[in-house]
């Protein structure tokens, strides 16, 4: 037989591979996923309900950049169609015009007035942290103007059980590893929402909804901040909304200067 010849048969030899990728990977498929809390479920289901009868809206808010020790301040008109449609024409605080952005769900535009350079992004999960440093994608950025939590692909939500008079909810992924955390002291609208890198288990950045609007039959933000963990803060305050209102597709396309030049941005 072969096998006594010095060769081993073909199963054995798969045997051993898949023994030994078992003990190289320390037998994470044996882990057992985290359980699922039925509280903590129905809060974060609470929050993401948040608003969900507006698909569209316009408004006005006051924007702040703040990096590195320097600070942008400008005023900003917006318009967007949920969930990915978005534009938005950014003024300083003399009037002048600072930037242009428009995402119609397929592509990204954005013509800086002051540099005169037009770029084209892809419509990623950070795809505007070339504009404003913080890797959040254009869903992201309205779900803040919305009061509704961008929540990344999780396995198990849990309740922080010592936080009895508050809600508190952690975010696991398949191998137990922290996601996110959301807070809220009411327990009715979203407060916080703090996102970790699950390898590092470090702070990539947090949202928080500071004050609240009534418009019509919504309950919007009025001001919001977002912090990322390189410095980066961002203030929005909105000013105006105008919401279930109507909004031309062509509203999300930009018309290029013809003598802007066009720049790559990296991916």
């Amino acid at each position: 037989m072969k096998y006594l010849s010095g060769q081993r048969p073909l199963y054995v030899l798969v045997g051993l591979f898949l023994l030994s990728a078992a003990m190289l990977n320390g037998c994470a498929w044996l882990t057992q996923p985290p359980q699922n809390d039925a509280v903590a479920q129905q809060m974060v289901g609470r929050w993401m309900q948040n608003n969900s009868g507006l698909k569209s809206f316009k408004g006005l808010m006051q924007l702040q950049i703040e990096a590195q020790g320097r600070s942008m301040r400008g005023r900003a008109a917006f318009a967007a169609v949920l969930p990915d449609r978005l534009r938005v024409e950014l003024l300083n605080t003399i009037g002048q015009p600072l930037f242009s952005l428009a995402s119609d769900g397929e592509k990204i535009t954005l013509i800086s007035m002051q540099e005169h350079v037009i770029r084209h992004l892809e419509p990623s999960s950070g795809a505007l942290e070339p504009l404003i440093g913080i890797p959040l994608g254009v869903e992201d950025l309205l779900s803040v103007l919305i009061g509704r939590p961008p929540l990344p692909d999780f396995a198990a939500a849990q309740a922080v059980r010592d936080d009895i008079e508050q809600c508190t909810v952690l975010l696991k992924n398949r191998w137990h590893e922290r996601l996110a955390q959301l807070h809220s002291g009411s327990c009715e609208r979203i407060e916080t929402l703090t996102l970790y890198d699950d390898r590092q288990n470090e702070m990539r950045y947090a949202m928080t909804w500071i004050d609240w609007q009534t418009v019509g039959p919504y309950i919007l933000p009025r001001k919001a901040t977002i912090l990322a963990a390189n410095g980066v803060r961002i203030t929005i305050t909105v000013e105006r909304y105008w919401p279930d209102i109507s909004v031309p597709a062509d509203t999300f396309t930009l018309v290029l200067p013809e003598n802007f030049r066009t720049d790559s941005v990296p991916k």
